[in-house]
């Protein structure tokens, strides 16, 4: 299955597109509290040795763990960790706090990294973001920040709305229809076309009560609040029948011949349904357990668990190229925090695959300068001609 194809476009493609164009939530609760917890009642209930003495050598091997960061994650917690991930190779970007971290094309190419600082310097947007992301044609940022406000290439868009969460499907210049989809605070859902910010904003007529939307071509799939589904196309909704206490849907799939729905339940199982097609999705996801986030990629389907490991499932045709690239990222990466595909970054702040990548920091609660004075220390790579952290730095 071809999960939202990347087509590749030069800069200045991107600027016709985006004609208008002028160029997150506070951070999850960290993992590690429990364990301090225990760590205290542990020393307590250890008493003395014989001899008189504490056990210092446990008492050293309990303080060695409880300073290590471990995963440890509800889906809303992990839900919002996404939110703020958008791992897009050469243009992604993260939120934490007040700090806004991007690689390197974020910063010369598209710009979006600065456009996004100087609009907090100006006191136009807040300085704590809620969600992100980069859309996948343009490489163009949509930033929703903390008070309600969706920025689209520097621009406000659902500007008479308090947006809540929001999902972009921009993929092709061609003429087809698709959408930025956005979650208003009284449930509502709001619409317009991904290729012009000056393009009408629609209702879906029919879809109340939504805490998350995904948007896929010109359909959505919804979660209301009360943990039903819900997909429309064409204006028609269908309720997805015994979908019942569900935490996030992933609409995904090809252009006209195949989509496929998979859900989240509360209870960290999935279910999966095609809505055009035949299923491509692999049957074993339907067994997996204790997931909190879903990644559609190409030809496979992986589960970031609680505890920040993964599983995976390939389609019955996948390629070598897949397998590999599984057995090396998902097969491989724990204590994750924040996942997208071929990027993560864990609970104690190492970077994996291309969230290396996030070489520029920025404290947005710090006047706005030359954008190289966001520049991040790491090792420069010949292959990839960028620099290279390996953990992501604290920003003042």
């Amino acid at each position: 299955m071809k999960k939202r194809i990347f087509v590749p476009m030069a800069a200045f493609a991107a600027s016709v597109a985006l004609t208008a164009c002028s160029g997150g939530a506070d951070a999850s609760q960290e993992a590690g509290q429990e364990q301090e917890a225990n760590q205290e009642t542990g020393q307590k209930q250890e008493g003395e040795s014989p001899d008189g003495q504490e056990n210092v050598e446990e008492g050293k091997n309990s303080e060695a763990a409880a300073g290590t960061e471990k995963a440890n994650w509800t889906i809303e917690e992990a839900i919002e960790n996404h939110m703020r991930f958008s791992g897009k190779g050469f243009y992604s970007m993260y939120a934490e706090g007040t700090t806004l971290y991007a690689a390197s094309n974020a910063v010369s190419d598209t710009e979006s990294f600065s456009r996004y600082a100087e609009l907090v310097s100006e006191g136009t947007a807040g300085s704590q973001i809620r969600q992100i992301q980069t859309a996948d044609y343009s490489d163009m940022e949509l930033i929703l920040d903390s008070e309600g406000r969706l920025w689209y290439c520097g621009e406000q868009i659902f500007d008479d709305y308090n947006i809540q969460y929001f999902d972009c499907f921009f993929v092709t210049n061609a003429g087809y229809t698709q959408n930025v989809a956005a979650v208003t605070a009284d449930g509502t859902v709001v619409y317009c076309d991904a290729q012009s910010l000056d393009s009408e904003v629609n209702t879906a007529e029919g879809l109340t009560n939504v805490k998350y939307v995904d948007a896929f071509w010109d359909d959505l799939a919804v979660v209301r609040q009360d943990g039903t589904a819900a997909y429309m196309d064409g204006g028609e909704i269908t309720e997805l029948e015994g979908w019942t206490d569900m935490a996030m849907v992933y609409l995904n799939g090809d252009q006209d011949d195949y989509s496929e729905l998979i859900g989240l339940k509360q209870d960290g199982t999935l279910v999966a349904q095609a809505m055009v097609g035949t299923p491509e999705y692999p049957e074993e996801i339907l067994s997996w357990t204790d997931i909190v986030q879903v990644i559609r990629g190409n030809e496979y389907v992986a589960g970031l668990k609680s505890d920040g490991s993964f599983v995976y499932a390939l389609e019955a045709d996948a390629g070598d190229y897949t397998k590999e690239l599984c057995e090396e990222t998902y097969g491989t990466w724990t204590n994750v925090m924040a996942a997208a595909k071929e990027a993560a970054i864990t609970a104690d702040r190492e970077l994996l695959g291309d969230a290396r990548l996030l070489s520029y920091g920025w404290n947005l609660e710090n006047p706005y300068t030359d954008p190289e004075a966001a520049r991040l220390e790491g090792e420069y790579d010949d292959d990839m001609h960028t620099v290279l952290l390996t953990r992501l730095p604290e920003v003042s």
